[in-house]
């Protein structure tokens, strides 16, 4: 029996200022098996958001017009049907705490694999 990939059927928007992270990024999850959408800023997520459902929202906090904090807020304060209640994996050096409840994650970016296990059980086990 052949396994399915890591990520597979799971969507994440990718969201990092810097165009080479954010195309480098894309290849690793679509080579782990996730469609990927990008945006450039979190003004674009959120715009990305009232369009496209994704099941996991992954945010390089550095050089975007948030930090992490903010991004958390930002996004649990938008309406459901705008993706209020997806899951966000925070790659930062930040420290922003971790809540399992809220559906909040806070990787440092250090382990590719830390960071894709970390998409598959916020994406809900998926895959």
């Amino acid at each position: 029996m052949e396994s399915r990939p890591l990520l597979d059927r799971v969507h994440v928007l990718v969201v990092a200022a810097d165009p080479n992270m954010r195309d480098a990024v894309e290849i690793i999850l679509q080579e782990a098996g996730a469609s990927v959408t990008r945006a450039a800023s979190w003004a674009s997520a959120v715009d990305w958001l009232s369009r496209v459902a994704v099941d996991v929202v992954l945010v390089f906090d550095w050089g975007l017009e948030m930090d992490a904090a903010a991004i958390a807020q930002a996004l649990r304060a938008l309406p459901v049907d705008r993706g209020g209640d997806t899951a966000l994996v925070l790659l930062t050096y930040d420290g922003v705490p971790m809540s399992r409840a809220e559906r909040i994650w806070a990787v440092q970016p250090t382990a590719l694999d830390a960071m894709l296990e970390t998409l598959r059980l916020a994406a809900g086990g998926a895959g």
